[in-house]
């Protein structure tokens, strides 16, 4: 049974046993051997034994299991015949760790990135196995040293042959759904999310006349706001980790989390090799993922504002512009509307919004909540000056788009 190598943490699968026989070479029973652990690495925690003693049997054995302690290294039980000066027998063996794997699933993934930051931030406790593989500096502390360790072999690729086939064979959650949208502004990762996550790992393989290469997000949208999405380029393999140092978590909902600026990109130039999320209890899962083409007219070229629907009307009504899909993540919308004396009867919108169409709603009232009185209006839309408006007027450094409609009691 020596010479066994096991993971940290973990019983060793055969006994350490002893043989007792006299000069002659037969088998003696009945004597008591001592079994005691002589040897752990430094700073080993949770080694024992499955006995401390034992009386040899009709075939002159005696035997232990050791269970290996917390820190990888050499580990050695001593057995001695207890009333018998005689030389004592040791047997050795060696604890290896999967460092980096801080949650102790069996992978390396994000899930083990924010593991780690969790324990920086001292939210959680480790046990002392997962202390260990956390510590892929080993230098008995946990810190922003591994948590950059991490991230950088997550971007290298480090783990991905292992972590990959390994969880493959896992079930997938459907709570959860990535999306890569091709628009013509470029490629962007839509995430669905019935719960927090605390992060996202993807990879990507693109055929290599692509132009992604050397790209880097320019946008990350509010859903991501709180995170950072480093990437890296190795072969044709594109690697993304969304995180942040606080594992502040992009909350339940649906949409876009950031774009990456390549453009004229087809379903064909890529393929999604996993994404993989960490829950909020840091547990790394892989997600299904699609790749889909924004259809036209979903990302907007210019600003706009529609003429409301209905109109004329009588109680309410609804109001529809356009904020164009561009260099910017979102666009300060103020939306008012006024009678025709030029007062202002109420503000509907005073706030950013993200490319795409959206609506809200009028119900004849002014700020103070009262009903107003029939006749026409004329409803408002300002935004900040850029090369993307058209039908409008400029004033002021910001572009105005003036309607008109009739209320009717």
């Amino acid at each position: 049974g020596s010479n066994q190598t096991q993971d940290i943490g973990t019983m060793l699968a055969n006994p350490f046993t002893v043989n007792v026989t006299d000069s002659g070479g037969n088998a003696v029973a009945g004597v008591n051997v001592l079994f005691t652990i002589s040897g752990v690495p430094t700073n080993a925690v949770g080694q024992a034994l499955s006995h401390t003693s034992g009386i040899t049997d009709s075939l002159g054995q005696a035997s232990s299991i050791l269970k290996l302690g917390s820190k990888f290294g050499n580990y050695t039980v001593t057995a001695t015949i207890q009333g018998l000066s005689i030389d004592a027998v040791s047997f050795n063996a060696t604890a290896t760790a999967f460092l980096a794997d801080a949650n102790g699933d069996g992978n390396v993934n994000v899930g083990d990135l924010t593991t780690v930051i969790d324990k920086v931030l001292d939210k959680i406790e480790l046990t002392p196995e997962n202390f260990t593989r956390a510590d892929v500096d080993s230098n008995n502390t946990i810190d922003v040293r591994d948590v950059v360790i991490i991230l950088k072999g997550l971007l290298k690729g480090q783990w991905d042959s292992a972590t990959v086939v390994t969880m493959k064979k896992q079930s997938v959650s459907n709570s959860y759904k990535g999306e890569f949208e091709i628009t013509p502004q470029g490629l962007r990762f839509n995430l669905i999310n019935d719960t927090p996550v605390k992060g996202v790992q993807i990879a990507l393989r693109f055929k290599k006349q692509t132009p992604i290469y050397g790209a880097n997000p320019d946008l990350i949208f509010n859903r991501g706001k709180h995170m950072q999405v480093p990437l890296e380029h190795i072969n044709d393999i594109l690697r993304i980790v969304i995180y942040n140092n606080d594992n502040t978590p992009i909350e339940a909902g649906n949409g876009s989390i950031f774009r990456i600026p390549v453009v004229n990109l087809a379903l064909q130039d890529f393929e999604i090799v996993y994404v993989i999320v960490s829950t909020m209890t840091n547990e790394g899962i892989i997600i299904p993922a699609q790749k889909v083409i924004a259809p036209a007219g979903k990302y907007p070229e210019t600003f706009a504002l529609d003429q409301n629907y209905p109109n004329p009307f009588n109680d309410q009504t609804k109001i529809r512009f356009h904020v164009p899909d561009g260099p910017s993540k979102s666009a300060s919308i103020l939306l008012q509307i006024f009678d025709l004396s030029g007062r202002k009867v109420r503000t509907l919108i005073k706030e950013d919004y993200e490319a795409g169409i959206h609506v809200c709603e009028w119900d004849g009232t002014n700020d103070a909540g009262q009903r107003v009185a029939s006749g026409v209006y004329i409803y408002r839309m300002q935004i900040p000056l850029t090369g993307q408006t058209t039908s409008a007027s400029i004033n002021r450094g910001s572009a105005t788009f003036v309607k008109r409609m009739m209320l009717i009691k």
